[in-house]
């Protein structure tokens, strides 16, 4: 099955659910991406901005607590912007840091690695198309040394609670006693600041979703009418979780080529895209624990609105 085609039959069984639903995978064609690209850099979204304070200053504590020799792994590692930062301050290892990128496009690590490897010389970097799961394997198998697991960007948030828990034990599976996990969390927080990040003022998410109905009547064939449309965010307390996606602004009718299919959506409906999922101290705990983890160490932006948690497999 093509590219193309999953795409096709993801949204031919999201839109005929009940509710209605379209994965957020699909949102990240090239220009989506880039649009992604542009939401990282606006005021309002903190998440990446904090991310990037913390691994600003990390580095000689990080370097304390990692082995002498080891390998870092990261997964969805696209521009490795942020790999650059702690390869910078990890540098002084030598030949004894090795990098190990993941990435569905071998495009973006091709690019990634070229400029790393001319930056860094003495590092060792090779470059792994696939999804998470598949880089992991890969490492295990062909790696001698420790590995330091890093999965950046509040990933974990895209995950329902039940679901980012097996996600996070899958991990730990392929981890030694020596290994380790470096992951970006989300803290939870007051629901304005949460709801300005994903609904900013300048329109940026907004164009990032309504991308996903511009590709659809692209690469399926389909009639969208884009100001038909709009995105829309909440943040739901108790769940600590923003829910996102696309609003119906009106009853239509949208027929999609590809799958000889038109389907009707009522004014108001809504057809959810992403979640973002923000924890607590007490739910880090508890996600690293039913991982058979523990919280090595903590770090926070200055705001404290997010974090990075440093996890070690439980020996024993």
């Amino acid at each position: 099955m093509t590219d193309l085609d999953e795409f096709a039959e993801d949204v031919r069984q999201g839109l005929e659910a009940s509710p209605k639903a379209l994965s957020s995978r699909w949102l990240y064609d090239e220009i989506g991406s880039q649009i992604f690209e542009e939401i990282c850099a606006v005021p309002e979204y903190y998440p990446t901005l904090a991310e990037v304070e913390i691994l600003e200053t990390i580095g000689p504590e990080l370097d304390s607590l990692l082995p002498s020799e080891f390998s870092l792994v990261e997964l969805g590692s696209g521009s490795a912007v942020k790999a650059r930062l702690v390869i910078g301050a990890l540098r002084g290892r030598g030949a004894k840091l090795h990098y190990q990128p993941v990435d569905i496009s071998a495009t973006a690590l091709d690019e990634a690695t070229a400029e790393l490897r001319a930056e860094f010389p003495e590092v060792s970097i090779e470059g792994i198309v696939g999804e998470y799961s598949y880089g992991l394997r890969w490492v295990a198998e062909h790696s001698g040394h420790p590995k330091v697991v890093m999965w950046l960007g509040s990933n974990l948030g895209n995950f329902k609670r039940d679901e980012g828990q097996e996600f996070v034990k899958e991990l730990a599976s392929n981890l030694g006693e020596e290994d380790r996990l470096l992951i970006g969390i989300d803290l939870r927080k007051d629901a304005k600041t949460l709801e300005l990040a994903y609904d900013d003022p300048a329109g940026v998410t907004r164009r990032f979703t309504l991308n996903l109905i511009t590709r659809m009547n692209r690469e399926l064939d389909a009639n969208f009418d884009l100001a038909g449309f709009d995105h829309d965010s909440h943040y739901e307390v108790e769940e600590g979780c923003i829910v996102i996606g696309l609003r119906s602004l009106k009853d239509q009718a949208v027929h999609v080529g590809k799958l000889g299919t038109t389907y009707t959506f009522a004014k108001g409906e809504f057809i959810h895209t992403e979640y973002a999922f923000k924890y607590s101290p007490e739910e880090i705990a508890a996600l690293a624990a039913g991982a058979g983890m523990r919280v090595e160490r903590t770090w926070l932006d200055d705001k404290q609105q997010y974090s990075l948690q440093l996890l070690s497999p439980i020996r024993g």
